[in-house]
């Protein structure tokens, strides 16, 4: 369930240094299957690397039992916060894990910016990805010492109008509460479950245990781009495709959605607008 972010990286890495990449597998409703990874995780395990929650059906996964079985084999754990930043505490130490990353733009910052937050028992492993000027302690003829993490890692003029931009932003979210944001999502998402279960011929992609704020779904014999044409021309945005997660669609036997997604700004009028749209659509297709 992967985005390609969290996927692509480890497979290039297991290509480059001869590693063995274990994909755990998903059941039906769009859970992860526990009892795979368990059988999955064993002493050759070197990290584990799972989404918080999932950017094409919205799983939110239950991480207190991923990062228990990790830590019970003394494993690493990285977790793509990407989707769950905005509107979940994390922290390393909240969530039990020991790699944290997600991205500047889902936070209501500008592109091209984001954080990796490391546990403080690898800050001594994390060594630069990329060289230059700005994390260098000293240079030799035969020799070349870095600066501690994270300075270590932003070789380069850095992305000051990035990082000046994710702090505004994340000032804006501790303003609002993310309890609050959590909650709005949760009831935006059980109102537009329900409005769109009326939806002649529609079907949603998933039926995970606990999910929010994103819910892919397919109308019989109407492609998702199309969908989206449709609901652009009424000014609803909504994406389609595969969402950056071709194996997730594959192992659904699907080439693509649409996806709805949801933020604090969004409301139930919208939502309704949505249905209208999409039945007129119908209609109109038929």
């Amino acid at each position: 369930m992967e985005h390609h972010a969290n996927f692509i990286p480890w497979q290039m890495l297991a290509k480059k240094y001869q590693i063995e990449l274990r994909i755990v597998p998903m059941n039906k409703d769009g859970d992860l299957d526990l009892t795979e990874l368990k059988s999955l995780i064993d002493h050759k395990t070197q990290l584990l690397a799972v989404s918080h929650i999932s950017n094409t059906i919205g799983t939110i996964h239950p991480l207190d039992e991923i990062t228990g079985l990790a830590k019970n084999k003394k494993i690493p754990i990285l977790i793509d916060a990407a989707q769950s930043a905005c509107h979940f505490e994390i922290g390393v130490d909240s969530l039990n894990c020991d790699f944290i990353t997600f991205s500047g733009h889902k936070m209501f910052g500008p592109f091209g910016v984001g954080i990796l937050q490391v546990s403080e028992k690898y800050l001594g492993d994390m060594t630069p990805f990329n060289l230059g000027g700005g994390i260098i302690k000293d240079v030799q003829i035969g020799k070349t010492s870095f600066l501690n993490f994270p300075h270590n890692l932003d070789a380069g003029t850095p992305n000051v109008s990035g990082v000046i931009g994710l702090s505004a932003a994340l000032k804006l979210i501790s303003k609002i509460g993310k309890s609050d944001m959590e909650s709005h999502l949760n009831n935006l998402t059980l109102f537009a479950l329900d409005q769109l279960s009326q939806v002649p011929g529609i079907e949603i992609i998933g039926n995970p245990k606990k999910r929010i704020g994103i819910i892919s779904f397919n109308l019989k014999n109407i492609h998702p781009h199309d969908i989206a044409s449709f609901l652009n021309k009424d000014g609803i945005a909504l994406r389609a495709g595969m969402h950056c997660t071709q194996p997730l669609l594959r192992s659904l036997g699907l080439h693509a959605t649409a996806r709805i997604s949801f933020s604090i700004y969004n409301t139930e009028k919208e939502i309704n607008k949505l249905i209208l749209s999409l039945k007129d659509l119908i209609k109109f297709w038929s």
